[in-house]
């Protein structure tokens, strides 16, 4: 999963990585549905929680 690539071609968890360590945000990518083939557009929102 670490090496998925939207239909951007974004690579989806490094962003997500980024995004947490600079504060916390959304990310805008593309993903497909369970079952389904088309890519569809996502919003996820990422923080960085310290242990």
């Amino acid at each position: 999963m670490t090496d998925y690539l939207d239909a951007s071609g974004m690579a989806l968890y490094p962003e997500l990585l980024r995004v947490a360590q600079a504060g916390g945000g959304h990310v805008n990518y593309y993903s497909t549905r369970a079952g389904g083939e088309e890519q569809l557009p996502k919003t996820s929102y990422v923080a960085h929680l310290p242990e």
